[in-house]
């Protein structure tokens, strides 16, 4: 017998007119999907050096983590850069023994700095090419020695200012370095916006 009915059994009961309805569970709610962080906006740093139109582009070595142009400058200096191509040689091919990198900040003097990319060899006393990561520390390092000394810009250049009130190290990405004109050597850099 069921409790709450007349009847003694369902068959006694007949057909309802209402229609049969399946038991569905609430629906699951499904989490609406994260957005990715949009990375930090870059620009190029404009530099005041004249590029000659007879330079050897095919010399430039770039700079990237992960196949995305640019390193950052202080992830270089504490050796926390995953650099693509870190163990390669660096202008092998070139018969370049050094270059001269210089910096030309907008609203800065120029600074020139030497930087040998084939050295002696410790162990073997042989002359080799520095690999990539050497050659990007050479060039972070010169690069920090310069904004450590930086003064006060130029007046029309103070969206440029380098130091506690400007761009740092920790906002400035290497891209590349390549020949400009002569024997001086550029690199190719970019801040946060």
């Amino acid at each position: 017998m069921y409790i709450g009915s007349a009847f003694s059994s369902p068959a006694q009961a007949g057909s309802s007119s209402l229609p049969a309805v399946q038991y569905q569970p609430p629906p699951v709610p499904i989490p609406s999907p994260q957005p990715s962080p949009v990375p930090p906006s870059r620009i190029l740093v404009q530099q005041q050096i004249e590029l000659s139109p007879k330079r050897n582009a095919s010399f430039t070595e770039r700079f990237s983590v992960g196949g995305t142009p640019g390193v950052r400058v202080s992830d270089i200096l504490k050796d926390a850069a995953a650099l693509d191509g870190a163990n390669e040689r660096v202008l092998e091919r070139t018969g370049v023994r050094q270059i001269r990198l210089v910096i030309s900040w907008p609203g800065y003097d120029e600074v020139g700095r030497y930087i040998s990319v084939q050295v002696r060899d410790t162990t073997t006393n042989d002359s080799r090419f520095i690999t990539r990561a050497e050659f990007a520390k050479q060039i972070c390092m010169r690069l920090s020695g310069f904004m450590k000394q930086a003064a006060t810009p130029r007046r029309e250049h103070a969206l440029w200012a380098i130091g506690k009130h400007g761009f740092t190290i920790d906002n400035l990405w290497l891209l590349s370095v390549g020949p400009a004109r002569g024997n001086m050597w550029f690199a190719e850099l970019e801040v946060l916006q």
